[in-house]
């Protein structure tokens, strides 16, 4: 069966719950014949190859779940084939979410027009998807799982959705273009290297955060953001949830303000060591009592990426 018959016979398979994909449940001897590649129901549609029959274009329709490992790259699976060259995706609006693993490793994937229904993105689901050049995740996104975007360097994300909640684990991890400059206020959790090597961020503002969690200087939750220089945190920090290693080797760091009296934030357990192995100082902070505070909006007016003093 060569690469197109076979990319046919995927166009024309139907099932009540899953994209079911041979790297999964059976091999390239058992794929049914398509007798004409017919639109289904559910599954998905190959809508260009490139000259050698590879797919390099996919719309996905009729489901509400991207299954686990659905498109993603290895090399000992015949999913490869499939999905190797893939450069662009296109989900309709029935999709609510995308589960593990589902992109993982597909390098050459530029574009991704995800659903406008999605909740949930799971854990590693666009890993090492290097040129995906994504600029927005839908506002109905609630979860992302860790690792979901780790080593997207090309992700050009501006803002999150409105109603996230937690930022895991590596989540952003190698993300270089990511220029977020304020969190929303639903957001209460960053996890370590949740943002880490994101060498693109300049400035972050955090109005509800509560815990920003690391336990070394590598594992911070803004690690090795070495362009990152305006820091405002709200007045919802504790001394528990501003962990010893916040913002280790983040050694471009000019201001950070914290909401709440110096007397309160010098009694934080890891104030002294949030900048653990920074050329920066706890001197840097500016609590709401300082002379030189900021209110949130003050900062957020300010381009800190061009910022000197």
């Amino acid at each position: 069966m060569s690469h197109k018959e076979t990319l046919k016979a995927y166009n024309a398979r139907l099932d009540d719950n899953n994209i079911t994909l041979d790297s999964v449940l059976e091999t390239i001897n058992n794929l049914p014949e398509a007798g004409g590649g017919e639109t289904p129901e559910k599954g998905f549609i190959v809508k260009a190859c490139n000259e050698t029959g590879y797919a390099t274009e996919v719309e996905i329709i009729g489901m509400n779940t991207i299954p686990d490992y659905a498109f993603c790259v290895t090399d000992t699976t015949y999913s490869t084939m499939l999905t190797k060259y893939l450069e662009k995706i296109k989900m309709s609006n029935t999709i609510t979410s995308i589960n593990m693993q589902s992109f993982r490793g597909c390098q050459i994937l530029k574009t991704v027009e995800l659903s406008d229904n999605i909740t949930t993105i799971g854990v590693m689901a666009f890993y090492n998807c290097k040129n995906l050049a994504l600029k927005k995740l839908p506002n109905s996104l609630i979860s992302m799982g860790n690792q979901c975007f780790y080593d997207c360097q090309n992700l050009e994300l501006t803002e999150l959705p409105s109603n996230l909640t937690l930022i895991d684990q590596l989540t952003f991890y190698n993300c270089k273009k990511l220029n977020i400059k304020t969190l929303p206020d639903s957001l209460t959790t960053i996890k370590d290297r949740g943002f880490g090597n994101c060498t693109g961020i300049s400035q972050i503002s955090m109005n509800k955060v509560s815990s920003i969690q690391g336990n070394s200087s590598a594992y911070s939750p803004f690690a090795n953001c070495t362009n990152l220089k305006g820091i405002w945190i709200g007045s919802v920090i504790t001394s528990s949830g501003f962990s010893r290693y916040s913002f280790g080797n983040c050694t471009g760091i000019k201001k950070m303000f914290i909401d709440l009296p110096r007397a309160t934030v010098e009694g934080f357990t890891g104030y002294s060591y949030a900048f653990s192995n920074n050329a920066v100082t706890t001197s840097v902070i500016v609590c709401n009592d300082d002379e030189g505070w900021m209110t949130k909006e003050e900062f957020d007016a300010i381009d800190w990426a061009t910022y000197s003093e």
